[in-house]
């Protein structure tokens, strides 16, 4: 599992428009967007049904999850533009949970079910 990156690419369309009963030329734009999907470098460990937090440094952190079907995790990862490291696990096990920066973003909150079944 990795962090997968947009790339969106704008193409503009002109349409002109002649009324010739009253002389008058309507011209309108429209653009459409196409966006495609990158996948950048993989977790250390795979997981689902993790929670992440925006860290005040620009960082993200992934913490707990599901690792098999009946398994949750109380490892953590960081992702920065060098990809993701492991930093201090969790003291419980947590998936189904969600994960909260607070304290002007210098902890993390993590809260919600210690089990992968929620």
């Amino acid at each position: 599992m990795g962090i997968a990156s947009t790339q969106v690419t704008t193409i503009p369309s002109t349409t002109k428009i002649t009324n010739t009963m009253m002389n008058k030329n309507v011209q309108t734009s429209t653009s459409t967007q196409s966006v495609f999907w990158n996948i950048d470098k993989p977790l250390n460990t795979a997981r689902s049904s993790f929670g992440s937090a925006l860290l005040a440094n620009g960082q993200v952190l992934i913490a707990g999850g599901q690792i098999t079907p009946t398994t949750a995790t109380q490892g953590t990862e960081v992702y920065s533009s060098t990809g993701w490291q492991l930093v201090p696990s969790m003291t419980f096990s947590h998936a189904y949970h969600t994960v909260t920066a607070v304290a002007n973003n210098t902890k993390v909150l993590a809260a919600g079910s210690t089990t992968p079944h929620g």
